[in-house]
């Protein structure tokens, strides 16, 4: 069960990577890829989508630690 547990975790913490990095280095394509939601070059949107995506890094980071 342990071995389970390893796994799943690592798993999703790689996925927090890879998603907080892709949406972190270029939200508007990310976004409009994933969802179809078109963002706008809206400075105060494009951050917010951007602290978002780095919390996700993070978390990403400390899990897989």
């Amino acid at each position: 069960m342990e071995t389970v547990n390893i796994v799943t975790l690592s798993l999703s913490g790689l996925m927090l990577l890879f998603v907080g990095a892709m949406r972190l280095s270029n939200p508007i394509k990310t976004y409009l890829n994933n969802s179809g939601i078109r963002l706008e070059n809206d400075v105060n949107l494009l951050n917010e989508m951007r602290g978002v995506s780095a919390v996700m890094l993070f978390g990403g980071l400390i899990s897989r630690s």
